[in-house]
């Protein structure tokens, strides 16, 4: 299966931009309602619709697609191939990027984006999909672990709701990282959005389906977590898929206490309590919130002497300087931070989370003195679920202090349910027994049973003796 360094993702960035074919033109109207937006749903058919663009993800090979006039689907003229680079290729640690448009189509007369695709081995692409734009991604749908083997075989990626994509650029993307360390290569053939009647959207939900309760505080964002859309497939197989909040229509039934943004974020403004609903193409959404508002309460407070301890995030000592407490390596991380302020009390806040980074390696730590790491976490979910794996990782960069330099240690602890407790503060202690620990400089949280719970805060993380 696929395998990701998670430090060595980086934020993001357009490092390739390589204009396929430019030649496409606008059509404007004759009078004042501006832009028609092409109804095209072709995005590569014996090569690229006019206009396409391509561009590397940040941290990936940046030569890693090309176009193959060689494999091809169906007698085709050419194919997209993608070459996979193996374990620590220091051109990149994997193969990613968008095909984007520089102005938008109309893509609401579709309900499915589909593609042939094969490899040279059995594998499974990690992410592919489209509305990547470089932009905002409002509308970035996906399939995740995508089964491909040595033949052709169809793919189909449903749209959630069509008639929310009247002004859509990103038309596809790919991500994908070596299998077992070994690079490999696959194409991708005949991608188009079509309107096929075999497709069957069965229902939406939020909070996996379930009437869940949230207790929050006046002032707090709580993201809407849980959001699936369910769909048969032409090939008779059923299909979860993730579907981003852009797509519903929220509802609060007391919007003064808790309202709810087109994100999907909850605000918490006024105590009392409410319920968040939600729609789908004008079909209501199995699930929702209860939302408590009440007084937040705090952390306890520390009582180890200042002298004993070295601060990365405490509001009770001073704190040594930190790179990031969310460096968000994209394309893979999806946690986003919504820290806030109570009182004098600051609060880290991860919403969406699957993993995150925080990173103190300017300078590195000598942590030689320093037995523990110590940290409080507040799980608001109402319950947890029991498989939970939740994994904190702290790296030693070796004697280059280089991160991925090739000596780095790790010293990793996993908590279960039992230890997060939902509804109240924890104190998380991990053993420094590591056999180098002169050259700290990354702490990663991860969940390794993706799904059990999106969304905790974090105060009071330090070492100590």
């Amino acid at each position: 299966m696929s395998t990701f360094n998670f430090s060595r993702y980086l934020l993001f960035a357009m490092v390739s931009c390589i204009s396929i074919f430019y030649t496409g033109c606008e059509k404007y109207s004759d009078d004042l309602s501006g832009l028609i937006r092409p109804k095209n749903g072709d995005v590569f058919l014996d090569g690229f619709t006019p206009g396409m663009n391509y561009a590397a993800f940040g941290g990936s090979v940046v030569t890693a697609f090309q176009a193959d006039k060689e494999v091809t689907y169906n007698q085709s003229t050419a194919s997209m191939r993608v070459d996979v680079p193996i374990v620590n290729d220091p051109r990149g640690s994997y193969a990613g990027g968008a095909y984007f448009l520089a102005s938008g189509r109309d893509l609401s007369g579709y309900n499915v984006l589909t593609f042939w695709a094969k490899a040279t081995k059995s594998a499974k692409i990690n992410e592919v999909g489209f509305g990547n734009d470089l932009g905002a991604n409002t509308y970035a749908t996906a399939i995740y672990n995508v089964p491909v083997t040595t033949f052709w075989q169809k793919y189909y990626i449903p749209i959630p709701d069509p008639s929310k994509l009247t002004n859509e650029r990103g038309m596809f993307y790919f991500a994908e990282g070596h299998e077992d360390s070994a690079g490999y290569s696959f194409w991708i053939d005949e991608v188009k959005f079509e309107k096929l009647g075999t497709i069957l959207r069965r229902e939406s939900m939020i909070m996996n389906g379930a009437n869940t309760s949230n207790n929050s505080a006046k002032g707090v964002e709580t993201p809407i977590t849980g959001l699936f859309t369910n769909f048969s497939l032409p090939d008779g197989t059923n299909l979860k898929m993730p579907t981003p909040a852009s797509y519903f229509t929220f509802e609060s039934t007391n919007p003064t206490v808790a309202s709810v943004s087109n994100s999907g974020k909850v605000n918490a403004l006024n105590l009392g309590y409410s319920v968040i609903s939600a729609s789908l193409a004008g079909q209501k959404a199995n699930g929702s919130m209860v939302v408590n508002v009440s007084g937040f309460i705090n952390a306890p407070t520390p009582t180890y002497p200042s002298s004993s301890v070295v601060s990365l995030f405490s509001d009770n000592y001073a704190n040594r300087p930190i790179d990031f407490f969310n460096g968000y390596w994209e394309p893979f991380q999806k946690t986003r931070s919504a820290d806030f302020k109570i009182g004098t009390d600051n609060i880290l806040n991860y919403t969406d989370f699957n993993f995150v980074g925080i990173s103190f390696a300017n300078p590195v730590f000598d942590a030689t003195n320093y037995s523990t790491l110590s940290m409080d976490i507040f799980v608001p979910d109402a319950s947890l679920n029991p498989g939970i794996q939740f994994k904190i990782t702290v790296r030693d960069f070796g004697s280059n202090g280089t991160d991925g330099g090739g000596d780095d240690t790790d010293k990793v602890v996993t908590f279960t349910n039992s230890s997060l407790a939902a509804g109240g503060w924890k104190t998380l202690k991990i053993p420094l027994d590591m056999p180098k620990k002169s050259k700290l400089g990354l702490i990663i949280l991860s969940d390794s049973d993706l799904g059990n719970f999106k969304n905790f805060y974090l105060d009071n993380i330090f070492f100590h003796n």
